[in-house]
């Protein structure tokens, strides 16, 4: 399949460039986290869906747990205010998938979003117990972030083979959308698992895993190699071409994972616009933020969707906001966006 193009960022001159990533030309304060207009905000016209990267070395290191917890409560404090229907964890969860403490702080960061906001949290190759190795076992996560956590819960539809991949549909405006968080890697069966989730629910669909797209020193593209140790598992190019390229429902891909780059400003940033077997965009997204300073320093991301106006089409917005700085970060790896036709894409 061949990878299209960037599309051209939406608005750029609304965005700052920096050079060093450690200065405040690379973050600022603006006068809305989303980065949106006055009049969308006045209007309500959108709604948001925001991603947690790693975290990782919030989990293994007590003093930057309350990183995880500042992004959970301003999802859950800014719901209403920014329209945010979903949050979805990328994985990595904890540093060391065997130490209980680490799970009981990351447990009780999240805390914030119970009953506020729906939610996802998709094992990384962090969760087992030793790191990339499936047979190495994964209680932690299966036991506190299982299907037993979230079957009764409002928009919750199913779990896949191992418990460890999860089906949930929430509403944007006036549409349902489907949210697929799949395992580290996701094995064989998870990927059938998925396809027919998709096929019978027919809904616009959004693809959560951890390990799909790389950030190398100047580039980037999907993960072609499978690094769990037992072969357990499938590498991004084959989940795009054997899931997301023939399952048009699938528009968008957010990952996490890798976090290299040459440039400290943008490390773990990458994005690309691929096309599927019908020739229709997929936007795929890595966010890392791991290799910064704090472990991380509380950068999340933010994906609004706006809706055409007077026959425009509907534009998806991505920021990036730190609740524990109270700033953004600029410039184009951070902030951008796309320009997708709704109704007539599904």
């Amino acid at each position: 399949m061949r990878r299209r193009d960037y599309l051209g960022f939406i608005g750029a001159g609304a965005f700052a460039t920096g050079y060093d990533f450690y200065s405040s030309r690379n973050m600022e304060e603006l006068d809305n986290p989303l980065n949106l207009s006055n009049e969308r905000l006045e209007t309500g016209d959108y709604w948001t869906v925001s991603v947690i990267p790693d975290t990782q070395n919030y989990a293994s290191d007590e003093d930057l747990t309350e990183h995880l917890r500042h992004q959970a409560e301003w999802v859950a404090e800014n719901s209403d205010r920014f329209n945010i229907v979903f949050a979805t964890h990328e994985g990595d969860m904890v540093d060391n998938g065997a130490d209980r403490e680490q799970w009981d702080r990351i447990e009780s960061a999240l805390e914030p979003l119970e009953d506020e906001v729906l939610y996802s949290v998709n094992p990384g190759n962090h969760d087992w117990n030793e790191t990339y190795d499936k047979a190495s076992g994964i209680e932690e996560y299966r036991e506190r972030f299982g299907e037993d956590r979230f079957e009764d819960r409002d928009g919750y539809l199913e779990s896949g083979p191992h418990g460890l991949s999860h089906a949930q549909r929430f509403s944007g405006g006036e549409r349902q959308f489907l949210n697929l968080g799949l395992e580290w890697e996701p094995r064989d069966e998870i990927l059938e698992w998925a396809e027919e989730t998709v096929k019978d629910y027919g809904l616009p669909t959004i693809l959560t895993t951890h390990s799909y797209l790389r950030k190398t020193r100047l580039d980037g593209g999907r993960l072609d190699d499978v690094q769990e140790q037992n072969g357990l598992g499938n590498h991004g190019e084959d989940v795009f071409d054997s899931l997301v390229a023939p399952n048009s429902e699938i528009f968008m891909v957010v990952s996490g994972h890798s976090f290299r780059g040459f440039l400290l400003r943008n490390s773990g940033e990458y994005r690309q616009v691929s096309s599927n077997n019908e020739d229709q965009p997929v936007y795929e997204m890595l966010a890392n933020f791991q290799n910064r300073r704090d472990g991380g320093n509380g950068w999340i991301r933010n994906i609004t969707f706006m809706p055409g106006r007077d026959g425009g089409k509907d534009r998806i917005g991505v920021s990036t906001y730190s609740p524990s700085l109270g700033k953004n970060q600029v410039g184009s790896a951070s902030n951008f966006g796309f320009r997708l036709d709704f109704d007539e894409r599904f």
